[in-house]
């Protein structure tokens, strides 16, 4: 039932969901550390 390249595109998929996330939260934490400077 499960082609090859499906595998391919869940993991593409899932990996650039976590780049996607992990951007959000370091733009998160610099946003956070900008205030505590001020």
């Amino acid at each position: 039932m499960h082609e090859p390249w499906v595998a391919y595109v869940v993991v593409g998929t899932v990996t650039t969901l976590m780049m996607i996330g992990k951007s959000m939260i370091f733009f998160d934490d610099s946003k956070k550390k900008d205030k505590k400077d001020d």
